[in-house]
């Protein structure tokens, strides 16, 4: 007898686990390590896949989108400051000061390097599973969206693509 709706792939375990290290390696300048996996068992149905691509990225296939069951993903990035962030006032309209106080304004750079695999449980990972990139970009602080990223990722085959995105990538 068969029950409606149930089927073998209910049934799953998935283990995620994402650890950061932000290591100062002068005053200015930040270490940052961030280490990232997503393991599944047994097959696991098409909603819970892992994606690399949408809210996982590597920077030089920023806009490549690989899907799986799993997933491992590094990230290491040298950030240092170019212009001091300061906070300024624009009281213009009195009513509006709260939205006009402590505006934040700034500039930093950034060296990264991103590397990640992805897989379903038929496949094996080999070091030819990973996808990874590296490059360069400009983080701009501003008030409201907080940061700005303009970066250039690279692959390993030296194809170069510009990337637009807002927040920190880790």
């Amino acid at each position: 007898m068969k029950i409606a709706g149930h089927n073998k792939m209910t049934n799953y375990h998935q283990l995620g686990i994402d650890v950061r290290r932000f290591i100062p390696v002068t005053r200015k300048i930040t270490l940052a390590l961030r280490t990232a996996s997503l393991l599944s068992s047994p097959e696991i149905p098409i909603y819970d896949r892992a994606y690399l691509g949408y809210e996982e990225r590597i920077r030089g296939r920023f806009y490549n989108i690989f899907e799986g069951e799993n997933l491992v993903l590094g990230n290491t990035e040298i950030r240092f400051p170019l212009i001091k962030i300061r906070y300024f006032n624009f009281p213009i309209i009195p009513r509006f000061k709260r939205y006009t106080s402590n505006l934040k304004l700034g500039l930093s750079g950034a060296v990264f390097f991103d590397t990640g695999a992805i897989w379903f449980h038929n496949q094996k990972i080999s070091r030819y599973s990973f996808k990874s990139g590296f490059g360069a970009g400009l983080h701009l602080h501003l008030p409201y969206i907080d940061l700005l990223r303009l970066e250039c990722g690279i692959t390993p085959q030296w194809d170069v693509q510009g990337i637009v995105d807002v927040d920190l990538a880790f």
